[in-house]
């Protein structure tokens, strides 16, 4: 959970502030996000992630009204649903580890 959290917001956080000073000083640029849909819907047996996910969204709008008026654009992207299995793995592996035991998808 600790490594989720600093992944997902402490490196968004610290690669966000690293660039934007350069874009603001150029009175141009554009920093964009990627969120998952489980920013504004959350899912059970995600909540960590699903929080995490939300700071990106609030620290991405809260920039983009910002830096709007020095030229920085702050963009959020939100994918839907893919075909890449990770939320099924990721569900066998947290019931694996501390809620049910079981390897059901």
């Amino acid at each position: 959970m600790d490594e989720m959290i600093r992944l997902n917001v402490g490196a968004l956080a610290r690669l966000t502030y690293a660039a934007a000073p350069g874009f603001v000083a150029r009175g141009d640029g554009t920093i964009v996000n990627m969120d998952p849909s489980l920013a504004i819907s959350p899912e059970t047996l995600n909540e960590v992630y699903g929080g995490t996910k939300a700071f990106v969204l609030a620290l991405s709008v809260s920039l983009k009204h910002e830096l709007a008026g020095k030229g920085v654009r702050v963009p959020v992207v939100l994918p839907g649903a893919t075909a890449a299995g990770l939320p099924d793995r990721s569900r066998r592996e947290h019931r694996g580890g501390t809620v049910g035991g079981d390897d059901r998808p």
